[in-house]
């Protein structure tokens, strides 16, 4: 079987109050929080269903994600990036994006 490369840059993203966050740290902490620590040690490539995140916990955590980074989320999508890596590298593409047409935009 062939390993997969695994990608260890880091995923930094801003919040609205302008704090950097190290993403892949800040989404392990949240699904500690919405699953009341039962997600203690979550793994990069695990799908978060395993750790018991059902749809009341995922709306927990796209409310966090909603406040802290302004990015709105279908629930559909945390099964599209069904693990604690897809769902940072989704979310930093989201930001990346936001924040290209904010500059865009500002430029008009």
């Amino acid at each position: 079987m062939e390993e997969q490369a695994v990608d260890r840059s880091e995923l930094v993203i801003t919040s609205v109050d302008g704090e950097r966050h190290e993403l892949r740290g800040w989404l392990a902490r949240c699904l500690e929080r919405q699953l009341l620590g039962a997600a203690k040690g979550v793994g990069r490539n695990v799908p978060l269903v395993e750790y018991g995140l059902d749809s009341v916990a995922a709306l927990g955590l796209f409310g966090e994600i909603e406040e802290a980074f302004a990015l709105r989320l279908e629930l559909g999508e945390l099964f599209e990036h069904a693990t604690l890596e897809a769902l940072a590298h989704y979310l930093a593409g989201r930001a990346a994006d936001r924040d290209r047409a904010a500059l865009a935009e500002a430029a008009r």
